[in-house]
């Protein structure tokens, strides 16, 4: 493994993200939890092939990233920053593999049913599609990720 190039991507919000790999023949982008950032990947990156270009984003209000106001932080906010990042990272037209974990899983989820042709393909880890009432003012079920409708009661798992 090659040590990350870290990177700015200009805009609002301004990004951040570090780079492995940066001559793999295929992308994958990899999007941070919660309370994590671009770093949190730096264990998968020592262990991957070589052919495989990993790119690490900040999100808005995490890490080197800027934060944001008045307040976006939805799924749908974030969606929109990860698809100006792959237009950025990818603008020859490839499309590279999105993976999120935790809260970086809701965000691709509402990516790829915002941005469906703009990736290969899209994994969540470890998401929570449940909630109770007050734990994220956020979370909505999983046909409302992204979308502008009205939150959802969500039902504990019995």
């Amino acid at each position: 493994m090659n040590e990350p190039h870290s990177h700015l991507l200009d805009g609002s919000p301004r990004l951040h993200y570090l780079e492995w790999n940066p001559r793999g023949t295929r992308t994958i982008i990899l999007m941070h939890g919660n309370t994590a950032n671009a770093w949190w990947w730096e264990p998968i990156a020592r262990v991957i092939a070589p052919e495989y270009r990993l790119l690490a984003l900040d999100q808005r209000g995490h890490g080197d990233s800027e934060w944001v106001r008045p307040r976006a932080y939805s799924p749908a906010d974030y969606a929109g920053d990860i698809a100006r990042f792959v237009a950025h990272v990818a603008p020859k037209g490839e499309k590279p593999v999105v993976v999120g974990h935790s809260m970086g899983g809701l965000n691709v989820l509402a990516f790829a049913r915002n941005h469906p042709e703009s990736a290969r393909g899209a994994m969540a880890i470890d998401v929570a599609v449940t909630s109770s009432r007050g734990r994220d003012r956020e979370r909505r079920e999983p046909d409302q990720i992204g979308s502008s409708r009205p939150r959802a009661r969500c039902a504990p798992l019995a």
